[in-house]
Order: structure tokens, then C-alpha cells, then sequence
């Protein structure tokens, strides 16, 4: 013999009598894991190396090589400005989603030669690459799809002949701003330039630093190193507005030859001439907290910040089935995903409740609703077939319970509750009248039927 109480439908709660399940939601969770620092060490043959958010080396040679410089980040892919001397290349590696490298591979440059001799500092939009090449004092400009060179911009037209040794690029909406480190003439400016129309005109011109080099934008902000133009002078970090170019303020000072820079959270990074890379507070200018100084390094520039990443992050909803009943009662908890008849009952765990409540969740991965229902066997009073006395058979204890027939025998000091109890309960489906015990009764359920509270 046995007692049905339906529960739930997705995570609505729900709670019948002695043998009861309630629904809980339980998430699976992705767990967020730290960011990658990468660093460009353009001397000896480490190429790449690669740090933990707090500045603790991971990989002293992520992608060796030499003379790399500037670093830009698109998506997983990484491109690294090469500027050996007798190859001079865009090299591109995929990241693997947890901090190394999948894949390395190169930048192909399609079309006719383009006078690529010595590329420094990048940056990216979705469709193009951009290269400040050094010595020429060009700007190129190289479609990501094709790989073919779209357009170039010749800094030497804009300052009267004078080449300004294109360093550190930075995108903001239209403008492209370009740092010329070369001192003298006045070519030591920082211009910024429209995207859409990228014909040499400058649309914005910041004088007031003295040897620009790194470039980055985080927000509003546009982030440049000021590095000294003496032997034995400080650098700084200044901010301007990347808009408009407005000088904001000088962010950190005190800086030992500072070249590149990135900004990554509110955290920023700047590489030095003397071989660190030092930790600030991209708001106050503050030294980092728990980052730790890197050092070792020979005369770092490019630098970006890579979030790891855990793949594809999804959130699982379980079901969190709450069972109060009998303890030792053997129990069934079943599914099914619809209402409609036939239904059809597939069984998730059956046991002997050991406690009560008893908190089973059902790990599956569904798609759609799915209703529950947990069904018991406890001992029960029928009649002697001999001696037409009440003997323990199996019972359902201590509430009420249903059925669609009677075939047991009640003792007389429950059955006048029969009727109030007939009155309280109905059947949703079968169309039967049903019958109630209480804990000295017994009956069969024939047919199983849902109750509504």
C-alpha cells in the first residue's frame, strides 16, 4: 500500500502531510579565476613572460623570442610587435583560456612590400591593426581579414619634415592617439587622429609632456608615460581626458625610466627601463596593494592584462527536495515532466529515511519543468482474515491520507473522522470519491491521484 503527495512544479514551494518534499534552487557556479599579466622582454630570448595578478612569475618564456616591443590584445588572440632587426614581423598567438598560449603563429601581410621595418606600438579595433612603426615615422594600418595595408599615416608631413619616432598607440571612439617620443622641434607631442577619415590631419595636439612613450586608455581616461628626457631625472604617469585631450593630472611621479603601461580593473602596470614592473591604484595613484614588484627584467615595455578564463560559464538550476516524514520509512522519489495522462513516473532514488527532514537534490540537467512526487510503505491496521481482530499490516502515520478505494477496517474511535476528512481533500483526477485513515487506519491506493492544500 502506498501514499502519492505531489510536489513541485520548477522551484515552487509546496508541502503536504508526513511524507512531504519541498523545493529548494541550488546553482552550479563558475568561479571567476585570476588574471594574467604578460610582458614583453625584448632582450636575451624569453620573448614573453608571464605573471599572476599579485606579480608572481608563471612562465619565464611564454613565447620566446626577441626584440618584442608593443602587445595588443583582441579577444584570444595576442599580437606582438618583433622588431629583430633582420625580420622585423607582427607575430600572433592564441591564448588558451588559462593563461598560456594555444597556438603561435604570425600576422601574415598580404599585398605588395610596406615599408614594415621596425613596428613598436599597437592597438586594435575589431577589423583593423595598427603599427606605429619607429624609425619612419609612419602609422600603418592593416586589415585583420585580409591582412592587406588600408591606409598609412605619415607623422613626418605633420611636423614639418621632422621624424618623431612613433612610440605608443591608444584608441578612444574616432581618435587614434600616437605618441612621438623625439625630442626637439616640438615633436614631442602626443596627436590624435580621426579613424574615420585617417588622412594626417590631427584633430587633437597634447604639448605638455616631455618624452611621451606608453599609451593606454581605460574609460574616459587617456594614461601616458612622461619619461624623462635626461639621464638621472624621474618619469610619471599623467592622465588627460581621452576625448578631448584636456590635461587631468599628474597620476604617479617618482618613476625610474618608465616606457610602456596598461590599465586592467582599476589596477595599472608600468613597465620600467630598469627591468620592473611596478603596481599602482589606476584612481589614486596608489602603490598596489598585494602586488608585488616584478623585477628582473631587461628594459620591458609592451605589457597586457588577460583575464583566465574557465571556458563557457553556465548556471545550473537543481532541484533541493526537502523529505519530512517517518524515519525508517522505506521511500520512492519520482519525476515526471508533464500532467498530463498517461503520466508517466521515472524513479530518481528510493531508500529508508534516516532523518527527517532529508534534503535530496536531484543533479540532473533539465530542460523544461519537471514535478516530483515521493511516495512511503509504513505498517497498517487491516483485519484478521481468522479472527476478524485488527492486526499491524502497513499504515500510513500520524495525518491523513487518500485513496481511491477503501478495503481495510478502521476501529470505531477514527471512523466518524471519514467524513470531515472526505470534505477537506478531493481528488484532481479519476473522478472517485477518496477515503481517509488516520494513524489507526489503513486502506489501498488503487490508482494514484494528485491532492490540492
Amino acid at each position: 500500500m502506498k501514499t502519492i503527495h505531489s510536489t513541485i512544479v520548477s522551484t515552487a514551494i509546496s508541502r503536504l502531510s508526513a511524507l512531504a518534499i519541498s523545493a529548494l534552487a541550488y546553482t552550479g557556479m563558475g568561479i571567476a579565476l585570476a588574471q594574467t599579466i604578460i610582458v614583453a622582454d625584448p632582450n636575451g630570448t624569453n620573448g614573453l613572460r608571464s605573471y599572476s595578478i599579485s606579480g608572481v612569475p608563471i612562465n619565464a618564456s611564454l613565447v620566446p623570442g626577441t626584440g618584442f616591443q608593443g602587445l595588443a590584445l583582441e579577444g584570444s588572440n595576442l599580437y606582438i610587435a618583433d622588431m629583430t632587426s633582420n625580420a622585423p614581423m607582427i607575430r600572433r598567438s592564441t591564448l588558451n583560456g588559462t593563461g598560456g598560449i594555444a597556438t603561435n603563429g604570425f600576422f601574415t601581410i598580404g599585398g605588395t612590400p610596406n615599408g614594415l621595418t621596425s613596428p613598436f606600438g599597437l592597438a586594435l579595433t575589431t577589423t583593423d591593426l595598427y603599427i606605429a612603426n619607429f624609425n619612419s615615422g609612419n602609422v600603418f594600418r592593416y586589415n585583420l581579414a585580409s591582412g592587406l595595408q588600408t591606409s598609412t599615416l605619415s607623422l613626418n608631413n605633420i611636423n614639418g619634415g621632422y621624424n618623431p619616432n612613433p612610440y605608443g598607440l591608444a584608441i578612444k571612439d574616432d581618435t587614434l592617439w600616437v605618441s612621438q617620443a623625439t625630442t626637439g622641434n616640438g615633436a614631442s607631442t602626443i596627436k590624435g587622429f580621426s579613424l574615420s577619415n585617417f588622412n594626417g590631419v590631427a584633430t587633437h595636439t597634447i604639448s605638455s609632456v616631455t618624452l611621451p612613450l606608453g599609451l593606454t586608455v581605460a574609460g574616459n581616461i587617456l594614461y601616458v608615460v612622461n619619461s624623462p628626457s635626461s639621464a638621472g631625472a624621474s618619469g610619471s604617469v599623467e592622465t588627460f581626458d581621452a576625448t578631448t585631450g584636456t590635461l587631468i593630472a599628474t597620476l604617479v611621479s617618482g618613476l625610474t625610466k618608465p616606457q610602456g603601461l596598461t590599465v586592467y580593473d582599476n589596477k595599472l602596470f608600468v613597465t620600467g627601463g630598469d627591468g620592473t614592473v611596478k603596481g599602482f591604484d589606476a584612481t589614486t595613484g596608489a602603490v598596489l596593494a598585494g602586488f608585488t614588484t616584478i623585477t628582473g627584467l631587461s628594459s620591458p615595455y609592451g605589457i597586457v592584462v588577460t583575464p583566465q578564463s574557465v571556458g563557457t560559464l553556465t548556471i545550473g538550476m537543481y532541484a533541493g527536495l526537502t523529505v519530512t516524514g517517518t524515519v525508517g520509512a522505506p521511500y520512492t522519489i519520482e519525476y515526471t515532466t508533464s500532467l498530463t495522462p498517461p503520466i508517466v513516473w521515472t524513479p530518481l532514488s528510493t531508500g529508508t529515511l534516516m532523518t527527517s527532514p532529508f534534503l535530496y537534490i536531484d543533479t540532473s540537467i533539465i530542460a523544461g519543468s519537471r514535478f516530483y512526487r515521493a511516495t512511503f510503505w509504513s505498517p497498517c491496521w487491516t483485519t484478521n482474515a481468522s479472527s476478524g481482530m485488527p492486526k499491524p499490516q502497513r499504515y500510513f502515520p500520524l495525518e491523513p491520507r487518500m485513496a481511491t478505494s477503501s478495503v481495510g477496517k478502521f476501529p470505531p474511535s477514527t471512523i466518524h473522522l471519514l467524513p470531515l476528512l472526505r470534505q477537506l481533500l478531493h481528488p484532481l483526477e479519476g473522478g472517485k470519491s477518496a477515503f481517509f485513515a488516520s494513524k489507526e487506519g489503513c486502506f489501498t491506493t488503487k490508482q494514484p491521484f494528485f491532492v490540492k492544500i
